[in-house]
């Protein structure tokens, strides 16, 4: 009897451990192009570099939910001929949920389309490095050859990227951040020029980037976000910016002045972007800051447009940065900001500022902070000999 109580409560305890206990998701290696990672959940890794393979149009292709490709390091090397795709991510024309896809670790080299996707949700792309500047195509292909496209889709993430390529996020609400984008085909003719491009969508956020040299010889520049986007902590150097494809005016290129690490220039305030070029000689370079807080006086129009069909649009950062700033020995100290705090007409934050301002006085200044220092040491010297006496 005990013995089959013994076998119940241990099956029962088996059963519930196989139902609580999170399950590992299997990993699976790939050893060459050809290879569709189709298994919900997977993580698939390359162990070794891939290239070509002309009986597919696409290396590797994602079609499930929650699949993860860690490429290790290793490189995808291609072709530009039309149509051979790096990585495809929901082949066009299907309804397979590809939500939820990471790729990440990849070098991926000379592609027609280094990833091309179609409605990618909730995906993140990181620590990748894409060039296609060793291939050059003819016609429009010197366009496309090794694009980064995602079609549709929205709330992605691309973080530590380095890609000498077009990029071309047509979707909504994605981050970019932590970046780098080179100018492609420099020096190359092309019925097309000689331009590289970055794009994204609606409620983009971009930043902690670097631009360098990005072009076209068309309205919309080498730089172009949609309505609603903030692009902010860049450096944009040579960069032309223009008017989005999605033809919306609607972007921010600047956030709100707040305490942050900026990615050029000295200051302890975050805002707007750092705007230069090859010779040193542009607007963050040269611009006036007398308040000596590494923002420029007068705000930069990196943009304007007169005629159809961006005609009234124009982009604005109100906070560009400036290579002048005064060291914080020579800065008023700060070590509370007060400024920073929301409805300052608000009675309740009243105590908040007045500590602040206690604080700055006594931190800021040396001999308050030692006369404060010793009162405190004094007091509590006589607090506690008072005990004892009392005692």
């Amino acid at each position: 009897m005990i013995c089959m109580i013994d076998k119940k409560f241990i099956t029962l305890i088996g059963l519930f451990l196989f139902l609580t206990v999170p399950q590992a998701f299997a990993v699976t290696s790939i050893t060459s192009c050809c290879t569709d990672l189709n298994k919900a959940g997977e993580t698939y890794i390359l162990n070794n570099d891939i290239s070509y393979n002309p009986s597919c149009f696409d290396c590797l292709q994602i079609s499930n939910i929650s699949v993860t490709l860690d490429c290790q390091g290793h490189s995808i090397a291609g072709t530009t001929l039309y149509g051979r795709n790096g990585i495809r991510i929901n082949p066009v024309y299907t309804s397979i949920n590809t939500n939820y896809t990471t790729i990440k670790n990849c070098k991926i080299l000379n592609w027609y389309n280094a990833i091309l996707g179609s409605d990618v949700f909730h995906s993140l792309f990181q620590n990748l490095y894409v060039n296609g500047s060793n291939q050059v195509g003819t016609g429009f292909a010197a366009f496309l050859m090794s694009g980064w496209y995602t079609f549709g889709g929205g709330n992605d993430t691309f973080e530590n990227i380095t890609t000498i390529t077009h990029v071309a996020i047509y979707g909504d609400n994605n981050v970019f951040r932590n970046s780098k984008v080179y100018m492609a085909w420099d020096g190359v003719p092309s019925p097309y020029g000689t331009y590289t491009e970055f794009e994204c969508g609606l409620n983009c956020s971009v930043y902690n980037n670097y631009f360098d040299d990005l072009s076209t010889p068309y309205y919309w520049g080498g730089f172009n976000v949609g309505n609603q986007s903030r692009v902010y902590n860049n450096i944009f150097n040579g960069t032309e910016i223009g008017f989005s494809t999605f033809f919306h005016c609607g972007a921010y290129y600047n956030t709100t002045k707040q305490l942050g690490i900026r990615i050029k220039s000295a200051g302890i305030y975050i805002g707007g972007n750092y705007w230069t070029n090859e010779n040193g000689t542009g607007y963050s370079d040269t611009c006036n800051d007398t308040v000596g807080e590494g923002f420029c006086d007068i705000p930069y129009v990196p943009f304007s447009c007169s005629s159809y069909p961006c005609s009234g649009c124009v982009y604005t950062d109100y906070l560009p940065y400036s290579i002048h700033f005064i060291s914080p020995i020579s800065q008023p100290c700060l070590v509370c900001d007060y400024s920073q705090f929301p409805n300052k007409s608000d009675p309740a934050v009243y105590m908040f500022t007045g500590m602040c301002l206690f604080v700055n006085l006594i931190v800021c200044n040396a001999r308050l902070f030692v006369l404060m220092f010793v009162a405190i040491l004094f007091l509590g010297i006589f607090l506690m000999f008072k005990k004892k006496l009392i005692g």
